[in-house]
């Protein structure tokens, strides 16, 4: 036996054209062991019987107690469950495996995972998704993974793949199930998902023969007929299970169909036709494995035969299972009188029982032991299983339109496009996705809208040229127009007569397209073929360019657009969102360590709250939030805060503006400041040059308490405060504080006047970045502010920065900063923090911006890849290189032209002693803020890490962040992930 199975394994291979493994036998067909024997010799006719029963295992809980006394009283095959929570399920599997007398088949419908039939199990897509994607190989690793998670729950055999060639838009039943029109797509497919699953270690079973995808009736209901002739199914119905046949499957499932040309037979269906199981699948097909019929109280079969009479019929014709008899005493009782009548043989029975033996073996049956389900949950939702559900749904992103190249949009500043969703009320995921990249215009229609309603949203979007338009809630079958209504039908009517330029992305089955003719006049049109987050995450992704796009259509929509058209769209390279594993890091290493230390600091006082957002090869794999705004608890802290950044300012609002003057030849890092900033002429700073300013050993004075000299004796001076807003007194320090708009002149000038060091040495200083606004103002004819906005922030998408964010958001999205109890004696929040900053109406360069974690990583994306970003560049590499370098690091000044940067024996230190993680590269560089804000980028790691917090509530004296070594130990962990 071992010779015939090595012999066929050689032939197995060599007529293989797959990648993996193959065998012309299902794997357990030359399973041979005492085991099985001695089994198998000690059953009773009933008992042999009972093993082709698979029962169905009743889905209301308050019932599972009559399937147990089933189990226990006819010991059947199998058994297969539906709808429940997985830890039901496997609880239920171990109390029935341990009920059983012989472990038995646990089966499910699981076409595109556990989730099919499970609560609380991951989500793979369907296969009309999965249809449209390019490189099979994930589907192969769909497969192993959802044997992984089925062998988890106590699940061995997964009725799965779905290999019916849907080319009927009409197909109730199969649709969305199949992997498209192409038999030659569906057989690859379909042998790589079957192979992955049996790889796992666990039965799959190709369905439903000989082909349910050419049909406008549910078999659940009726019986379908399919009236194709023999040449035509054997060309295209046929084909995939050939291929699954000689590529080893477990076993196939059964359709009830009615197909004349194979069984004339009226009536009759494709389960209970000896011509089609035995003359057709068994011999012609030469198919050696198990057969199981689809489930016998389905109406296809039920309304034509009696229970007992169908399984012996199913019997007689081939059939091997028998899946969910109406009544098992009344089937046993059935067949064991046909065999008595001479209708079925005993020798039949024994052969199907021990095939059923052999299948039970190697799947280890013989070796069973109850499930442990302490971890389940984990298993279920490993991380690397979320890694690989994520590129299954981004690579199934199909694109059938896409005029003028409107995707990916390019332009931030002059593309401005309105966001409508249609089916849906507000906070939609793709929207929130959206404004990750730019803030929209939301725009939102339900199913149940009024005609009221609905010209109200006419008369909104007349205002607006560019609209994005997205379609929810849809039906996956072909059932009342796939759910799309007659309003939606007139908002897309509107925007194709109007001429808007649309682009349209569909969360359902393409399909649905044949239900109204306006999207063809639409700019560009996306396809998901399925709703969820992750689909509307990676559509949103692919709009603005972070991710490509080159999947084709699985199916046909018209002459015009058939199945295998797609159109590719590439990345321009803005960052994306992920997970960790897709950059070769441990997600479970990685999140542990990040909330370790996170709640370290929040239950060491060391902030109330912070949030983390890490990056790498330009995605954003982990941006959490912990805590709460204040220590009280009341506001919780979320990923879309607002904070003030402190001295981070500087490297995102200075830093960027002299880079990119530099880059346009408009300053030099060896030019005197006084040539563009007049008022240091004629002072003792008329000879500092930036070089020495950035580098902080120009010798000038660290700090400058100007707050101070604005109010002697302790009281505000009535010549630079008022509480009321007047024309004399128009710039804002605070809630009801308000400066003198000429004092701003006395704080330059205190600047100004101010003495040198004596020695030329690394001294930090704020100083020259008070000055550098009016650097840029006096070069450019703009405000700092402006030329931020206009020349760095919108175009990268950074609708969320700016200064004096009091003015722009909501109290509820601003973190506050301190409770100040020397100058301004009240609660700061959003207003600046710093008291310089924040007599200069809280615009500076060396503070007073305000930020999202989101928008402060497309910045530092641009700077991981030296002034680059979305193919635009905005600072030139050279520069760039400049700004990073360490000039003077002979001189013991570690600094960089315009960042911070690591200690020079940095690698080489202990994480309490290092600055920041020992594991950065030397070419890292960035900077940290006194509200307990830090930033740090390595191109070489091609890694960003963002830590906010308000350490500073309730008051600037708390500095057990520094005790803690919070952001260090954090920037290390993002490290130690890569090697875990």
């Amino acid at each position: 036996i071992k010779l015939m199975k090595n012999i066929f394994l050689i032939i197995s291979l060599f007529l293989s054209t797959n990648l993996f493994s193959q065998s012309l036998y299902p794997p357990y067909i030359f399973e041979a062991n005492e085991w099985i024997d001695s089994v198998f010799n000690q059953l009773t006719q009933e008992q042999k019987i009972a093993q082709l029963l698979m029962l169905e295992v009743e889905r209301k809980s308050e019932d599972f107690s009559k399937t147990v006394v089933a189990v226990k009283k006819y010991s059947p095959g199998g058994v297969i469950f539906f709808k429940n929570s997985a830890m039901k399920t496997a609880a239920n599997i171990n109390k029935l495996q341990s009920t059983a007398s012989l472990p038995m088949l646990t089966a499910i419908d699981g076409e595109w995972g556990l989730s099919m039939r499970l609560s609380s199990t991951m989500k793979f897509p369907v296969a009309m998704a999965l249809g449209a994607i390019k490189n099979d190989s994930l589907i192969y690793e769909m497969g192993k993974e959802i044997a992984y998670q089925a062998k988890a729950v106590g699940i061995n055999y997964n009725l799965a793949p779905d290999i019916d060639v849907n080319n009927n838009a009409a197909n109730p039943v199969i649709n969305y199930r199949s992997f498209g029109e192409n038999q030659y797509k569906v057989a690859q497919k379909g042998i790589l998902y079957m192979q992955g699953m049996q790889a796992g270690g666990i039965l799959a079973s190709a369905k439903h023969f000989p082909g349910h995808g050419d049909t406008d009736v549910d078999s659940h209901y009726s019986l379908p007929i399919i009236s194709h002739t023999y040449s035509r199914l054997k060309e295209i119905e046929l084909y995939p299970f050939e291929q699954l046949i000689v590529n080893g499957v477990s076993s196939i499932m059964t359709g009830h169909l009615h197909v004349p040309a194979l069984d004339s037979v009226p009536n009759r269906s494709a389960t209970l036709s000896p011509k089609i199981i035995k003359g057709l699948l068994r011999d012609s097909m030469g198919f050696q494995g198990l057969v199981i019929t689809d489930a016998l109280n389905m109406k296809g079969v039920a309304d034509f035969y009696k229970p007992g009479e169908v399984e012996v019929l199913a019997l007689q014709a081939g059939a091997d299972i028998l899946l969910m008899p109406d009544n098992p005493e009344v089937a046993i009782s059935a067949i064991k009188k046909a065999i008595l009548d001479g209708k079925l043989s005993q020798k039949d029975i024994d052969e199907k029982c021990k095939k059923i033996l052999q299948s039970k073996y190697w799947l280890g049956l013989n070796n069973y032991k109850v499930n442990n389900l302490g971890n389940l949950q984990k298993d279920l939702f490993r991380p690397k299983a979320k890694a690989l559900q994520q590129k299954l749904f981004k690579e199934s992103i199909t694109v059938i339109k896409n005029e003028n190249a409107v995707l990916p949009i390019k332009n931030l500043v002059k593309q401005d496009y309105v966001a409508l969703a249609l089916g849906r009320p507000a906070n939609v995921h793709f929207h929130t996705m959206l404004n990750k990249y730019k803030q929209h215009k939301t725009l939102y229609l339900t199913k149940k809208s009024t005609e009221t309603q609905v010209l109200a949203l006419e008369k909104q979007l007349e205002k607006h040229q560019n609209v994005i338009v997205s379609l929810h809630k849809l039906w996956l079958v072909a059932k009342n127009n796939y759910g799309i209504s007659a309003n939606e039908k007139r908002i897309f009517k509107y925007l194709a007569d109007k001429k808007k330029n649309v682009i349209f992305v569909l969360f359902g089955n393409p399909y649905t397209l044949k239900e109204f003719e306006t999207w063809k006049k639409f700019n560009s049109v996306i396809l998901t073929y399925q709703e969820n987050d992750l689909t509307q995450s990676f559509a949103a992704q692919l709009i603005y360019g972070a991710i490509s796009a080159n999947a084709q259509l699985p199916v046909s929509i018209d002459n015009q657009y058939k199945a295998g058209f797609g159109l590719e769209i590439k990345s321009i390279g803005r960052l994306k969102y992920g997970v960790p594993e897709d950059m070769g890091m441990n997600s479970d290493f990685l999140r542990q360590k990040i909330d370790s230390i996170a709640n370290l600091g929040i239950n060491g006082g060391a902030f109330p709250g912070c949030q983390v957002l890490i990056a790498k090869n330009s995605e954003v794999i982990f941006h959490e939030a912990y805590g709460y705004f204040t220590y009280d608890k009341k506001l919780k802290v979320d990923v879309d805060n607002v904070y003030d950044l402190a001295s981070v300012t500087k490297i995102t609002a200075s830093i960027p503006a002299l880079m990119r003057l530099q880059s346009l030849y408009k300053i030099g890092l060896k030019d005197k400041i006084s040539d563009y900033y007049p008022e240091w002429k004629s002072t003792n700073k008329e000879d500092v040059i930036f070089i020495d300013a950035l580098t902080h050993q120009a010798k000038l004075t660290p700090w400058i308490p100007f707050y101070k000299t604005a109010k002697p004796f302790g009281f505000f001076h009535q010549r630079v405060f008022s509480s009321k807003k007047t024309k004399r007194y128009s710039l804002s320090v605070a809630p009801n504080m308000y400066e003198h708009k000429k004092y701003p002149k006395h704080i330059y000038q205190q600047i100004a006047e101010s003495p040198l060091l004596e020695k030329k040495e690394y001294k930090y200083s704020d100083l020259s970045f008070y000055i550098y606004p009016k650097v840029v103002e006096n070069i450019e004819n703009m405000s700092f502010e402006e030329y931020l906005q206009q020349e760095i922030y919108l175009p990268l998408g950074m609708d969320e920065t700016g200064y004096n964010a009091y003015k722009n958001y909501a109290q509820n999205r601003i973190v506050p900063t301190e409770r100040d109890t020397f100058f301004r004696m009240q609660l700061l929040r959003g207003y600046v923090h710093d008291e310089g900053a924040a007599m200069l109406n809280g615009i500076s360069g060396h503070a007073g911006l305000f930020s999202t974690a989101n928008d402060l990583a497309k910045l530092l994306q641009m700077y991981v890849q030296l002034g680059d970003y979305a193919g635009k560049e905005y600072i030139s590499k050279n520069v760039f290189r400049q700004y990073i370098s360490r000039p003077f690091v002979e001189s013991e000044n570690r600094r960089g032209i315009g960042f911070d940067k690591s200690y020079v024996d940095n690698s080489e230190r202990t994480l309490a002693k290092a600055y920041p993680a020992p594991s950065c590269s030397e070419s890292s560089f960035g900077h940290g803020g006194y509200t307990g804000t830090f930033v740090w980028i390595d191109p070489d790691s091609q890694l960003v890490f963002i830590f906010l917090s308000n350490r500073v509530y309730p008051t600037r004296e708390n500095r057990n962040i520094y005790k803690f070594n919070i952001r260090t130990a954090m920037h290390q962990a993002i490290y130690d992930s890569a090697t875990m």
